[in-house]
């Protein structure tokens, strides 16, 4: 993780410097962060294997899609932005939006804070998760809701599904196996 570590700071250097030039700045966050996910899983020996490679870029490549997917792992988020092509903003807890450089990232990602429990903010989150959409972006949800406590997976909450419905988008269903095994809870 040390080796993680140092690679963030020296490719958050390069991306802020080099986003200086960027035309679409959400674009090249996630080029670096994609970049950034892989060389980090690498280092720490996650061997990533993408099946059906080929169809995910094409379904992605036909426009906006609803990226649903299980929740094992704190490293889930690196998985998705290493195995996932283009770029998408994700439904993230709030908190995550006040850590100092997480927040600003999620930020510059296009992230949809959400307010656990919190039924207004769920509301408000599937609204900002629609507008994303018009606007042509691609969303992650975790149905789940949260990072499974045991490795199994939990009950589905309906957010994807209403997005879905009120979008007209469709979902994309995406399955993360091992993460839990490599960092459980």
């Amino acid at each position: 993780w040390v080796i993680s570590l140092a690679l963030l700071v020296v490719l958050f250097a390069a991306a802020a410097v080099t986003g200086l030039f960027a035309t679409d700045l959400r674009a090249h966050w996630h080029r670096w962060s994609s970049r950034w996910s892989r060389w980090a899983l690498a280092a720490n020996g996650v061997d990533l294997v993408v099946e059906d490679r080929e169809r995910l870029q094409r379904l992605l490549a036909r426009g906006p899609v609803i990226l649903a997917c299980n929740h094992q792992s704190m490293l889930d988020i690196a998985i998705l932005l290493a195995g996932v092509p283009g770029g998408f903003g994700f439904l993230s807890k709030v908190e995550v939006f006040k850590l100092p450089f997480f927040g600003a990232t999620a930020e510059l990602f296009g992230c949809i804070p959400l307010k656990r429990g919190d039924r207004a903010s769920a509301s408000l989150a599937l609204v900002h998760a629609e507008a994303a959409l018009r606007e042509g972006r691609t969303v992650l949800i975790f149905p789940e809701g949260t990072r499974t406590s045991d490795g199994a997976l939990a009950h589905f909450k309906r957010g994807a599904m209403l997005l879905s419905q009120r979008s007209g988008v469709p979902v994309l269903p995406l399955a993360i196996a091992g993460s839990y095994a490599l960092m459980p809870r």
